[in-house]
């Protein structure tokens, strides 16, 4: 009743779960297989797509996890919602995204019902986990640059971990409507995943594209927007930040050159952080748009799948971003690779920390 009442006053209908051609999201593909709806061309096409997203997503997060974890000095609050973000996004990439890449090779949907159940609800709640951390180092940065005391305060190592800890139980109860009857998980032939289904429920649909994306995508451009104003306007912040690191300097000239320092790396680390969620706008959006509008039957099946594997390629870019804006976590990626191949550390390079408090 509550989904009849809140499609007829969007004034769309009676919300069913076929697609124009007919074929459900829960359909194994038995009237319809990848093999039989797609040519061989595209289907190499999005093999070699997808094996790279799990590649990059897989191996790069699991690098930006360890070369944090390597530089002891770099253990704080900020640090740890990069790891958990970094977790998050491993999660998508290395459990869910592996049964696309067989389906593309096999042709037909290779999991039972179970299985995808299991996936999809992982899935789902790992996609939100991560949009939520991204969120969390928003506000991290906007209470560093913005609300010091505060931060001082509240942004305790010990403090990140129960953050940490609350982002996947939420991120978990979130999703539990979706065993619970509404809404519902099932395999999408379109995009080849097992996943939430955006066709079952439109109330639902709203509900968790609005909390889960709308929201915490408001919440990171007010709190980039005046952490750049900020930077770009002095670094008078920095120095109350760094206060103690610059009094222990022996001179007004190595003062000086240590706050420019804190600054532009503190400039830095805005400009790899707001291009993050910039690419995170491009990547959800268009899928956020497309649940809205779906139910109107407007998405074909190859829109249906940019959509979504756009999405969840956001999981393998962080990782790109990070080691190509910011020396800090390129320093890190190479110091992570020498402890690997067991080399030497020459000297301790101060300005190699990543300061994410």
């Amino acid at each position: 009743m509550m989904d009849l009442a809140f499609n007829q006053s969007f004034g769309i209908g009676n919300r069913t779960e076929n697609h124009a051609d007919g074929i459900r999201l829960g359909d194994i593909g038995a009237s319809s297989t990848y093999e039989e709806t797609i040519t061989e061309e595209w289907k190499n096409i999005d093999l070699c797509y997808i094996v790279i997203v799990i590649i990059l997503g897989t191996f790069g997060n699991l690098i930006v996890i360890f070369s944090i974890i390597v530089d002891k000095k770099t253990h704080s609050c900020g640090n740890i919602f990069v790891i958990n973000l970094a977790a998050a996004d491993f999660v998508i990439c290395a459990v869910p995204l592996p049964t696309a890449a067989a389906t593309i090779i096999i042709g037909h949907r290779i999991i039972n019902d179970a299985s995808c159940q299991a996936l999809g609800y992982l899935l789902n709640s790992a996609c939100v986990c991560s949009i939520a951390n991204m969120t969390l180092i928003a506000v991290n940065r906007y209470c560093a640059v913005l609300r010091v005391a505060a931060y001082r305060r509240w942004f305790t190592k010990k403090f990140g971990i129960y953050l940490v800890v609350i982002s996947w139980i939420y991120s978990m109860l979130i999703n539990l409507p979706t065993l619970l009857g509404w809404g519902k998980i099932a395999y999408d032939d379109k995009s080849l995943v097992c996943g939430w289904h955006d066709l079952a429920s439109l109330s639902f649909a709203v509900f968790l594209i609005t909390t889960t994306i709308f929201i915490p995508l408001g919440i990171i451009v007010y709190c980039y927007y005046q952490v750049c104003r900020k930077v770009r306007s002095n670094g008078k912040w920095l120095r109350s930040l760094g206060e103690r690191h610059i009094l222990s300097q022996t001179s007004a000239s190595s003062t000086n050159d240590s706050t420019n320092r804190s600054i532009r790396r503190e400039r830095r680390l805005a400009i790899t952080l707001l291009t993050a969620a910039v690419v995170f706008f491009v990547c959800w959006t268009p899928y956020a748009i497309h649940v809205l509008v779906a139910s109107r039957g407007s998405v074909t099946a190859q829109a249906k799948k940019v959509f979504v594997w756009l999405a969840l390629t956001n999981s393998c870019l962080n990782f790109v971003i990070y080691g190509v804006l910011n020396p800090s976590f390129k320093r890190r990626y190479k110091k992570f690779f020498r402890v690997i191949f067991h080399c030497q550390e020459n000297r301790s390079d101060e300005s190699s920390r990543v300061i994410l408090r």
